[in-house]
């Protein structure tokens, strides 16, 4: 159980120091880790960001050793040159200082961020952890020391929760990014965007511009570059050959899904248009398989109402991909679990919506991202009850669920303590249950669209002193309809630490890793076993 977090680790600092690269809002990358990973509530500052030249440093030390200092943290290197300190006291009082940038940020934690740091304080002893990757642009180190008052000595799984929370605060405090000016439009062409690339193809993040994303050929590896008009603050979806992905305004405070076309053209899709106070704020959205229609959503976290426990309310809107027949589905539907709203796909006939409520910020022990959904739903398009699917718990972990098939039928979830893949009919009843043959960790059941299940099993180094401990090896599994077989192995590698998305019925995307590749890349395997790393490349999503 320990070690279960620990790729989790690996896969949440890679995404979040590989966020921290490209010029878009703070927590609101374009890359599909952000499915598993929750959005975190918004850090409430008591002053503005400021010169540093302009703060009295030695205050400000002073005020935290009175209020107790608990937690510091160094974040340094790598290719955006951190250079950051975050210091929290007792109070949740914080000070982060970055001096290679000129800038200080003081404030209060609230909501869920307070509320685990003090839990944190009070349970565990200290902590004293130090993570260091090679990078092209040299080293990023990452450094934590915790002064618990509590008597237990805090776990891997614990020290695991408590540096992912940390990297991920650092993280959202960044300062707001300089832009660069807007590309050239590119030019539509008559033979379509990227004429020559194979769909389905690979979408990969381009470090070099936030507006810039890569297209590349899973068959032949050729790579087409796309220019965006805007940069996405949000998840990548195509469908029919357009490419969709949302757009923060910072100025009006609104997100805008725009579409890409298949010919190049470009345009926002006004009618998605939504009122939101932070670019990092819960806000998805999905398609139907035809491309017909479109469902997003919204969530507001009402800090100033409660800041111990603020009240999330979800947004939920349908529409025609034209715009027309607009459809509120839920209009601010309060919960206090801090639950926010994730649409997940239409049904075939595009009556259906299944959707996830997921929990903010899990930090509880027992937790681990096997899946991606913590729930799951369906509600009609048109709006009514929504009735419940399937419900993870402490006991099999939050985020249990990995997919549903897309025709709605079937649901593939994991069991953390048995280590099982298990697939359930939306009736109810089971179909079959796949052990891994990982010793460590088994997650993300994903289905193909023909509804071949592929998911992913680690086993780790445990003698390693590594932080987290390298994976030895890593296996993907396969089992095609009605389900009865016994699972396949179709990669056996040590590199293997992530699944990502079918690509098509016959090939698989997956994350790889090497020693001297410090982000998180993709590699595609095929049903009869071959297999490709086609980039060292963040994959943002698959085009279809």
């Amino acid at each position: 159980m320990q070690q279960k977090l620990s790729v989790t680790t690996l896969i949440i600092v890679m995404a979040l120091m590989i966020t921290s690269c490209n010029n878009s809002e703070p927590q609101a990358d374009i890359k599909p880790i952000s499915d598993e990973v929750a959005p975190a509530t918004p850090v409430e500052t008591s002053q503005n960001r400021t010169d540093q030249s302009s703060v009295d440093t030695k205050s400000a030390d002073s005020a935290s050793e009175n209020s107790g200092q608990i937690l510091t943290f160094d974040l340094t290197g790598g290719p955006v040159e951190f250079c950051d300190t975050l210091t929290i006291a007792e109070n949740g009082e914080f000070l982060l200082t970055q001096p290679c940038k000129n800038n200080t940020l003081s404030g209060t934690l609230v909501g869920s961020d307070l509320s685990s740091f003090q839990t944190w304080i009070q349970e565990l002893g200290s902590i004293d952890l130090t993570q260091a990757s090679d990078v092209e642009e040299g080293q990023i180190s990452a450094s934590l020391q915790f002064r618990g008052l509590g008597a237990t000595q805090a776990d891997t799984v614990q020290e695991t929760a408590v540096f992912n929370w940390i990297n991920g605060l650092v993280i959202r405090m960044q300062p707001p990014p300089t832009v660069e000016a807007p590309p050239t439009p590119m030019a539509v062409e008559t033979e379509g965007l990227c004429p020559t690339i194979n769909k389905p193809a690979i979408l990969v993040d381009n470090y070099d511009s936030p507006y810039q994303i890569v297209a590349i050929d899973a068959t032949t590896g050729e790579t087409c570059d796309i220019v965006l008009e805007q940069p996405p603050t949000g998840k990548i979806v195509s469908v029919g050959g357009a490419i969709y992905y949302p757009v923060f305004d910072e100025t009006a405070k609104t997100i805008t899904i725009w579409q890409v076309s298949a010919d190049g053209s470009q345009a926002p899709l006004g009618f998605t248009t939504v009122n939101v106070t932070e670019g990092f704020l819960p806000f998805n959205f999905v398609l139907s398989a035809d491309g017909s229609k479109i469902a997003w959503t919204r969530t507001e976290v009402d800090v100033m109402a409660n800041p111990e426990t603020p009240p999330y309310r979800n947004d939920l809107w349908v529409a025609n991909i034209d715009g027309s027949e607009l459809v509120t589905v839920m209009d601010q539907v309060e919960n206090s679990q801090a639950l926010y709203l994730v649409p997940i796909r239409f049904s075939p006939d595009g009556d259906m919506l299944y959707y996830a409520l997921q929990p903010n910020n899990v930090s509880n022990t027992n937790s681990a991202f096997a899946g991606r959904y913590d729930s799951l739903y369906a509600i009609s398009a048109n709006g009514g009850e929504p009735q419940q699917r399937y419900l993870c718990t402490e006991e099999n972990a939050r985020f249990c669920v990995g997919d549903i098939s897309l025709d709605g039928t079937v649901i593939a979830y994991i069991d953390i303590e048995t280590r099982t893949v298990n697939l359930l009919r939306t009736d109810g009843s089971i179909i079959n249950s796949f052990t891994a043959p990982g010793n460590d960790y088994v997650g993300q059941p994903t289905f193909s669209p023909a509804g071949n299940l592929a998911f992913i099993s680690l086993t780790f180094d445990t003698e390693s002193d590594q932080f987290p401990p390298p994976v030895k090896p890593g296996y993907l599994s396969m089992v095609s309809p009605p389900y009865t077989d016994v699972a396949q192995t179709m990669l056996t590698d040590d590199r293997v630490v992530r699944l990502w998305e079918w690509v098509d019925d016959d090939q698989l995307a997956y994350g790889v890793t090497t020693e001297d590749t410090f982000s998180l890349g993709v590699g595609v395997v095929s049903i009869a076993g071959e297999t490709d790393q086609l980039t060292p490349r963040f994959p943002l999503g698959i085009w279809r």
